[in-house]
């Protein structure tokens, strides 16, 4: 009899050379549906808006989800807590190599007088603001892209007070964020379940920037591979999980 990690190995390889299940997002239910009649088949989800795919599987608007994403990437990017956060997509007629984009402004919890003191002489706060947020990115795209990607994040304007910042970004990184936090389920002490799961809204399980920092290196671990098309458009392909871990239903579907 074949030892166990021996077995587990035959069926991952054996649901790697089946054809996969491949379907259009219509709903949460239809996702569902499909997800358990295929548990041993891998599945493709072609998905017309990735950021509508989310909100339907939240409950949650359009706005939200984006708005949910630029905060967490944020404070994640310079360890201070966003307060307040705006933003706007702006389509363009042709979208060319940034495709559409995000305008934003973001207020964070710091002293702004404090940090242009940490400044390096002639570094300017929205340059190193920017490449905050670069770095904050998966890995292996800033590796392969990142004087692109300082081009798809522009900061426009800091204020004094706490600091208060606006600018813009292609929409397909913000995507892309959306895209590893929405779908990527977290198993740390931090996002542990409660007795009632509130796993649907992703709420009460830690802060944005934990929240990040946790789906980033989830998918990071699995050989995630992210990747910026020319069109500005983004892609994400995560590997099946070698070793599964429970994880509730609900959580699966967000």
């Amino acid at each position: 009899m074949a030892r166990e990690p021996e077995a587990r190995d035959a069926q991952l390889l054996q649901a790697q050379q089946a054809s996969p299940v491949e379907i259009l997002f219509k709903s949460k239910e239809q996702l569902a549906e499909v997800l358990q009649s295929n548990l041993s088949s891998a599945v493709h989800v072609a998905v017309d808006d990735v950021v509508d795919m989310i909100a339907a599987l939240r409950g949650v608007d359009r706005l939200a989800v984006i708005q949910g994403a630029l905060s967490a990437w944020f404070s994640h990017a310079t360890g201070m807590r966003v307060v307040e956060v705006e933003s706007h997509e702006q389509r363009q007629q042709s979208e060319g190599d940034l495709g559409a984009l995000l305008l934003f402004r973001v207020r964070l919890e710091g002293e702004y007088e404090a940090e242009m003191k940490k400044l390096a002489k002639g570094e300017e706060l929205a340059v190193k603001l920017r490449d905050q947020l670069v770095a904050s990115l998966p890995k292996d795209l800033v590796e392969q892209k990142e004087e692109k990607l300082k081009r798809m994040i522009q900061i426009s304007w800091t204020r004094p007070g706490s600091i208060e910042l606006g600018g813009v970004a292609a929409l397909s990184l913000v995507v892309l964020i959306i895209t590893a936090i929405g779908l990527s389920p977290c198993f740390c002490e931090t996002c542990v379940c409660s007795p009632i799961c509130s796993c649907v809204k992703r709420s009460g399980r830690g802060s944005d920037a934990s929240l990040y920092h946790c789906a980033m290196n989830d998918l990071q671990q699995r050989g995630a591979e992210f990747e910026v098309n020319p069109d500005g458009s983004a892609t994400l392909r995560v590997p099946p999980v070698r070793e599964p871990r429970w994880g509730c239903p609900d959580c699966t579907l967000m």
